[in-house]
């Protein structure tokens, strides 16, 4: 993709990737905290997607955690770091 899109495009659209992440990695922590089971699995599925765009198949990866297991404050800061 990168190879066909250039390399200032390819510099946008991570940069686009990141800023994304970190608000979503925001709301995964929101949900989290209030125990939003549903709005975790959407929350997920969302970073999922944005990162199989890019073809990052370590964070699409992550995204396999059941959302209850982030409702766990030890489990949702490793996934946090392995994120970040």
């Amino acid at each position: 993709l990168f190879d066909e899109i250039g390399p200032e495009v390819a510099r946008r659209l991570v940069e686009t990737f990141v800023g994304e992440g970190r608000q979503l990695l925001g709301s995964i922590r929101a949900a989290a905290d209030r125990g939003d089971l549903a709005a975790l699995e959407g929350l997920l599925h969302q970073l999922k997607g944005a990162a199989a765009n890019l073809g990052h198949v370590g964070i699409s990866s992550l995204t396999a955690v059941a959302p209850s297991d982030l409702c766990n404050p030890a489990r949702l800061a490793h996934f946090a770091d392995r994120l970040e």
